[in-house]
C-alpha cells in the first residue's frame, strides 16, 4: 500500500487497537479524531483524502457537502438496503461491517485508493435504471439491491473493466 505513504487519512479515535497500527504502518500523515465537529474542523483545515468513521447517514452526509471527492469508509454492524441506496447518494462510500478483518479493510483501501487516483466514481450507471456499486459490489434497479453470486459479480466486474473494449 504504497500508494497511501502520500495521502492524507482521518479516522475516528478508539476504532480498534490493531487497526490503528496498521493504518500507521502505510502512512505518516493520520489525523485522529473524537468527536464530529473535530472532522468537520480537520476537513476545513487540510486537504483529507479518506475518512474513516463509524457509519452516521447526517455526518457522511455533512462530509460530502464539503468535499466531494473524499473516500469514506463506513463501517457499521449489519449492511442493509437503507445502507446501500444511502451509499449510492453520497458516492465514494465504501462499507465495512467488521473492522477484526484487516484483510476487508485492506481491500476497501486499495479500491479507494484506485479512484483517487483515477478520479472515477465508484457509483456506474447501466442503464435502463441498473446502477453498479463499484465499492460496495452490490447491482441497484429502482432502488432494490439485486444479489448477485461471486461468478456473476466476477463477470460484471470484468464487462465494467472492459468496457471500452470489444470482448469476444
Amino acid at each position: 500500500m504504497k500508494a497511501l505513504k502520500s495521502l492524507n487519512i482521518c479516522y475516528k479515535k478508539n476504532l480498534n487497537d490493531e487497526f490503528s497500527n496498521h493504518v500507521s504502518s502505510f502512512t505518516n500523515n493520520l489525523f485522529e479524531y473524537e468527536h464530529h465537529d473535530e472532522l468537520i474542523e480537520l476537513i476545513n483545515t487540510n486537504e483529507i483524502h479518506f475518512v474513516i468513521t463509524k457509519y452516521n447517514f447526517e455526518l457522511l452526509k455533512k462530509i460530502r457537502v464539503l468535499n466531494n471527492q473524499i473516500q469514506i469508509i463506513a463501517i457499521l454492524d449489519e449492511l442493509n438496503h437503507t445502507h446501500l441506496l444511502e451509499g449510492l447518494e453520497l458516492q465514494y462510500v465504501t462499507f465495512i461491517q467488521n473492522l477484526d478483518c484487516i484483510n476487508d479493510f485492506i481491500d476497501a483501501m486499495r479500491d479507494c485508493v484506485k479512484n483517487v487516483d483515477s478520479k472515477k466514481s465508484n457509483v456506474i450507471n447501466l442503464g435502463n435504471s441498473f446502477i453498479y456499486d463499484d465499492y460496495n459490489k452490490y447491482l441497484i434497479k429502482d432502488d432494490n439491491a439485486i444479489s448477485l453470486t461471486k461468478k456473476e459479480l466476477s463477470f460484471l466486474d470484468f464487462l465494467i473493466k472492459n468496457r471500452d473494449c470489444s470482448l469476444s
